[in-house]
């Protein structure tokens, strides 16, 4: 779509292609009419484009979103992704400010893909950070009943210089044998895990 502007960015010309990229009549988008169809967000950006190829005399670049609509009902709107390159208008009528001239096009296909992108790289920081957390925890689970079997049969094993008597012997075997099963049920659990990332898991109703 080709577009010439005025004083403000009113819409002096646009090309008849503007009806299939807007979704409305080229008299609609004449004067504000193409400005009131700018997301509110994006307004400020696409107004300073045009401003700043008309003061400064050089080509502007700019990134904004238009409603357009979807159907024949006029409450189904939707926004598509526009990239428009202006410059200012040489010979034109400047005694009510330089004209700008500019071309737009269609970029919703690029953003979407940007989008994808950006949520593709989300998504794996979310995942890392994650895995970071699982890490930190099954190190805890796996070195806490480790530490216990290691320092108990380490006694067991001194138990001459201990002076360990039978009750304290059965004591500390007990402690070893609950942290064995302790650590046994923690790698059970991430062999489980593991099976259901496969879909190898099997389920034994009860």
């Amino acid at each position: 779509v080709i577009t010439r502007h005025g004083k403000n960015g009113a819409v002096l010309f646009i090309s008849p292609a503007a009806q299939g990229l807007f979704g409305a009549r080229v008299s609609d988008l004449m004067g504000h009419g193409l400005f009131d169809r700018v997301h509110v967000a994006d307004r400020p950006a696409y107004l300073s484009a045009l401003a700043d190829a008309a003061s400064l005399g050089q080509p502007q670049s700019v990134e904004f979103r238009v409603q357009r609509p979807q159907g024949p009902v006029d409450t189904a709107i939707e926004f598509v992704w526009l990239e428009m390159r202006c410059r200012p208008l040489d010979g034109a009528d400047e005694r009510n400010g330089r004209e700008v001239v500019a071309v737009m096009h269609d970029v919703s296909d690029r953003k979407h893909q940007e989008q994808a992108l950006e949520e593709a790289r989300a998504e794996s920081e979310r995942a890392n950070a994650a895995k970071t957390r699982f890490l930190a925890t099954m190190s805890h689970e796996l070195r806490t009943p480790l530490n216990a079997i290691i320092g108990f049969s380490e006694m067991l094993m001194n138990e001459e210089q201990m002076r360990l008597d039978a009750a304290r012997r059965r004591e500390y075997a007990q402690l070893i044998n609950d942290s064995g099963n302790h650590l046994l049920a923690v790698v059970n659990g991430i062999l489980d895990m593991s099976k259901m990332e496969t879909g190898d898991f099997e389920i034994t109703p009860e």
